[in-house]
């Protein structure tokens, strides 16, 4: 880790909380349970309702690939559910409308009302509350699309929602499903309840009160194969969905999170895709060799806006802000 991580602490024998606090690898024993356990809920609930699953679809190559996994190989009838934050990457959008003809499923885009995500990246962009923009952001952003399919799958009656993280992030929650603790609390941040945020707004966050049958949030990357993000592109350019440059994630991801990393160099001289990289060394999954200067390049190349300066100036411009309205 480079020595401006923020709030980067050491205890008597020198080892860092990033050390300290490291969840262990996968329990395969685990692991290969909760995969039996998928496979018999899954011919349990398939075919007993309108549909037997939501996908939160985002149009990328992991959630792709799911959906071809749980359409084509489970034989599951999956509701695709996509949320428009407005900053979303058009690459993503033209995939998003290629797979669903491709393998012709329900998809539903919720657009949340009243500039909701635009106020909502706004006041937490200005409120920063001594996190990276990255950490904070994109966190509660993820929460409230996770909370809109929760809601969905409530509404309808959908026994369970899919979320195509990788096996690299579902390493990083050491889970197969949210547990059903989570589950029964409300996610709605307190910031929420101040203004300029109202009831409407709240309601994008999940909140089980009142709810009898409360949907099961599934991680199925963490039990099932993944084939790896080259063999995935690989499969999905082969039946025609893409290339390997309409599913890389530099391409797809969206513009508020190019913005987000910029304003993260920019605040701390940090670039936040450090602290992923430096955990996929510790946990033996890639070499450091020469990300180093890789990311020390990257990192410089983005703070002086020679790449990404399109999305960049897109994001800021949504949000109605300047770099120094943010900084």
């Amino acid at each position: 880790m480079p020595k401006n991580y923020p709030d980067i602490t050491f205890n008597e024998n020198g080892i860092c909380n990033l050390c300290l606090n490291e969840k262990p690898l996968i329990n395969f024993e685990e692991k290969r349970r909760c995969k039996q356990e998928f496979e018999e809920y899954v011919e349990k609930i398939k075919g007993k309702g309108e549909y037997d699953c939501l996908l939160l679809f985002s149009g990328g190559k992991d959630s792709t690939y799911l959906l071809y996994v749980l359409k084509e190989k489970y034989g599951l009838n999956v509701l695709a559910v996509t949320v428009d934050t407005a900053l979303g990457s058009s690459i993503a959008k033209i995939n998003i409308k290629k797979c669903v003809d491709y393998f012709n499923v329900d998809h539903i885009t919720v657009t949340p009302e009243n500039n909701f995500y635009k106020r909502l990246y706004r006041y937490y962009i200005q409120h920063p509350n001594g996190k990276t923009h990255c950490e904070n952001i994109c966190g509660l952003c993820q929460k409230s699309m996770h909370s809109i399919g929760l809601n969905i799958a409530v509404e309808k009656k959908i026994p369970f929602v899919a979320l195509a993280y990788s096996p690299d992030q579902t390493t990083a929650t050491t889970t197969y499903e949210f547990s059903k603790d989570i589950m029964s609390k409300d996610w709605i941040p307190k910031d929420l309840y101040r203004e300029p945020f109202t009831e409407k707004d709240r309601s994008y966050f999940w909140n089980p009160e009142g709810i009898k049958t409360i949907p099961r949030f599934i991680l199925p990357f963490y039990v099932l194969k993944y084939p790896g993000g080259s063999k995935i592109i690989e499969e999905l350019s082969e039946i025609g969905l893409g290339a390997k440059r309409t599913f890389n994630p530099f391409k797809s991801n969206c513009d508020l999170y190019w913005l987000l990393i910029f304003l993260d160099i920019k605040r701390f001289n940090y670039n936040p895709y450090i602290e992923h990289l430096c955990r996929q060394i510790r946990l033996g999954k890639t070499n450091r060799g020469n990300w180093p200067i890789i990311i020390s390049l990257g990192t410089w190349l983005l703070k002086h806006g020679f790449v990404k300066r399109k999305e960049t100036k897109h994001a800021l411009n949504y949000i109605d802000l300047t770099v120094e309205d943010c900084i």
